[in-house]
């Protein structure tokens, strides 16, 4: 189980870097 959480807490991290990354290009346009 602590395994699984500190998976999905990585994960949820990766994704929030994404996304604002995504942000930042979409607003350099």
């Amino acid at each position: 189980m602590i395994v699984a959480q500190r998976n999905y807490q990585s994960n949820a991290q990766t994704i929030k870097t994404q996304d604002s990354i995504l942000q930042t290009l979409v607003s350099l346009r």
